[in-house]
């Protein structure tokens, strides 16, 4: 039993590479919790993903414990890096891999 807490989901991109990643594994992903401050991404992601939990948060503000998940799963972390850098929405800066943050 697997439990994946996706960080910065946005639309659901490094979901779709962990399952054809293990599509060949004997491994199923019984619960999946994706995080992300955007309410259009996680309304897309829901859509897509109707059978994930999807958390409007700043990642910066979940405690340890929200992350422990089912003592009888395995767990799996994924990320997919944050897109202001490089982004075309209004207010980035678009500095590419010269943004500092």
């Amino acid at each position: 039993m697997v439990h994946v807490f996706e960080f910065f989901s946005g639309i659901g991109g490094m979901r779709i590479a962990l399952e054809e990643a293990t599509r060949d594994l004997e491994m199923t992903v019984d619960k999946v919790s994706a995080f992300d401050t955007s309410p259009f991404v996680n309304r897309c992601y829901e859509h897509y993903f109707p059978e994930s939990e999807v958390r409007r948060v700043n990642i910066e503000t979940i405690k340890l414990k929200d992350l422990d998940g089912d003592s009888n799963m395995n767990i799996i972390w994924t990320m997919s890096p944050p897109c202001q850098p490089f982004t075309m929405t209004k207010g980035a800066k678009q500095l590419d891999i010269a943004d500092g943050k």
